[in-house]
């Protein structure tokens, strides 16, 4: 299996954490952004579902203000509310025990995970406390930076990308009433005991490791992007400073430059900010809509299968990865063939390196016997498609059938389910055996894909690479831009911009192509 894409929220405790006993319960809540597996409570699980779809709305209210395509429309956004951390590992077992929520992609789907067990400590007494669990700001941070990426289509520095989704997450909802910009107090404690890191290595990009340097780094970078958020000339001087480094300027020059400010001044400009307490700006909706949430209680397999199918849908690897589907086969034969049971299994065999033939056939028997009950079963669909996909490229007598048949199964998922993202990818993979590939359906499936699930790489690699070819540049440079803004991966980032400015530069297609077709086995 592939390496995952993974973005890990530092977002740590400083207390101690108690481990209530395993669920065995689980229940969907969907809304019409969001859909949320929950092994909490049905009420809890409602009333955070409400608070995510609040966030929502008042993210693309901001943003519908100034831009006109606010309203296209957005695929779901999965997250699992997790009542023990224990349930984290079937996902990521040598989690650290600091890391309170995570968000993971790949090219078979992506989820962020969160703990409802986590409360925050008191803040600073001039800062005000935040009211609210650890959860939201997990989860409020990693949604901030998917609506980044959804939305805005220039190359932004990691240290805005950051600071931006720490700026937002600690948004307080009380019904319509809304506060954005509090402090938190593990950022505020760093920022008034730590040693600052130099901002002019921030500026240029230079990447922190260790962990303290790096939730050093989230505290700063969250303090700048407040000062700038903070006025409205300063958010004009922002965009121009980002014009500037996108057209090449050093970014430490240029923001002196447009900023007036030092390097050497900038931190007791900033300091001096802090201690006279940040600003926070509130305000009330008149008419916030009351989101529509339907919550469904999981069938009983949900209890370990469904956090192992979180783990396939984002590309779990190593021995987790190759342990998984013989803890899938054991754990699905306690419950028969319901839905959820079955869809397991057959991701699992479909994602399996050594599966076998005997394997794969067994797995048609079922999705054939699934979707002749239910024939709109968008999941089932979409992996016989990818059932089949799988066989064509294992080469067998077959191949050039099992590939049209691939294209008919995921074809009707696209139908069915036209914002899922991963089947979009692969259907435009399964045009690769066809005389006039690249044809419009792979670099349109490709594109679109890209569109849905803008920073996953393999989507945004395949549409510019396909784009290229058939001499798209400029659009592939638009593909590419959340990439390179992506503070997780610098090898990811660094590529992206490279790409982009050989485009730019009007680099002959074959030396462009060989910048994305470089070894990216680092990614993550």
């Amino acid at each position: 299996m592939k390496r995952s894409g993974l973005l890990a929220a530092a977002l740590c405790l400083a207390q101690g954490l108690s481990f209530p006993a395993h669920a065995d319960s689980w229940v969907k809540a969907q809304s019409d952004h969001f859909t949320v597996y929950s092994n909490s409570p049905a009420a809890v699980t409602r009333q955070f579902t409400q608070r995510l779809e609040a966030y929502y709305y008042t993210l693309y209210e901001l943003y519908r203000a100034k831009n006109a395509d606010a309203d296209m429309a957005r695929p779901r956004f999965d997250a699992y509310l997790l009542r023990d951390r224990r349930d984290m590992r079937a996902v990521w077992p040598d989690i650290d025990e600091d890391v309170a929520g995570f968000y993971r992609q790949c090219e078979e789907g992506s989820a962020a995970y969160a703990t409802y067990e986590i409360s925050i400590a008191g803040g600073a007494s001039h800062i005000k406390k935040q009211k609210d669990g650890f959860l939201d700001y997990v989860l409020f941070h990693e949604y901030a930076h998917h609506f980044m990426f959804e939305n805005y289509n220039v190359p932004l520095p990691a240290w805005y990308v950051e600071g931006f989704a720490e700026y937002f997450m600690t948004m307080q909802i009380d019904g319509a009433d809304i506060a954005i910009g509090q402090a938190r107090s593990e950022r505020y404690s760093r920022l008034v005991e730590e040693g600052w890191l130099d901002y002019a290595d921030m500026l240029r990009g230079v990447r922190q490791t260790q962990s303290d340097k790096v939730l050093q780094f989230y505290a700063q970078s969250w303090l700048l992007t407040h000062y700038i958020m903070a006025s409205p000339e300063r958010i004009r001087l922002f965009a121009a400073y980002i014009d500037d480094i996108n057209a090449g300027a050093d970014p430490v020059t240029a923001f002196e430059s447009r900023f007036g400010v030092t390097m050497e001044a900038l931190p007791g400009v900033l300091h001096d900010y802090l201690q006279k307490g940040v600003p926070v700006v509130s305000f009330t909706f008149k008419s916030m809509p009351e989101a529509r949430i339907e919550v469904t209680a999981m069938p009983k397999s949900a209890d370990k299968l469904l956090m192992w199918r979180s783990a396939l849908e984002t590309c779990a690897a190593g021995k987790l990865g190759d342990d998984l589907p013989a803890r899938i086969d054991a754990e699905r034969r306690k419950y028969g063939d319901d839905a959820l049971s079955q869809g397991v299994a057959a991701r699992a065999a479909i994602l399996r390196d050594d599966a076998s033939a005997a394997q794969l056939d067994d797995t048609l028997a079922s999705l054939d016997q699934r979707i002749a009950v239910d024939p709109q079963d968008s999941e089932a669909q979409y992996l016989l498609g990818r059932l089949h996909y799988k066989r064509a490229k294992l080469a067998g007598a077959h191949a050039d059938t099992d590939m049209a048949q691939a294209r008919t199964a995921l074809l009707k998922a696209y139908k069915l389910d036209p914002m899922y993202a991963p089947g979009l990818y692969y259907l435009s993979l399964a045009q690769d055996n066809l005389p006039d590939y690249p044809n419009e359906a792979a670099i349109n499936a490709a594109i679109q894909a890209s569109n849905l699930a803008p920073s996953v790489p393999e989507y945004a690699w395949r549409a510019a690479q396909l784009l290229i070819v058939r001499d798209r540049g400029a659009d592939a440079a638009i593909l590419l831009t959340p990439l390179a803004a992506n503070p997780h991966s610098e090898r990811t980032a660094r590529r992206a911009r490279a790409v982009i400015d050989a485009i730019q530069a009007k680099k002959p297609k074959d030396e462009v192509l060989a910048l994305i077709q470089a070894d990216d086995k680092d990614e993550q």
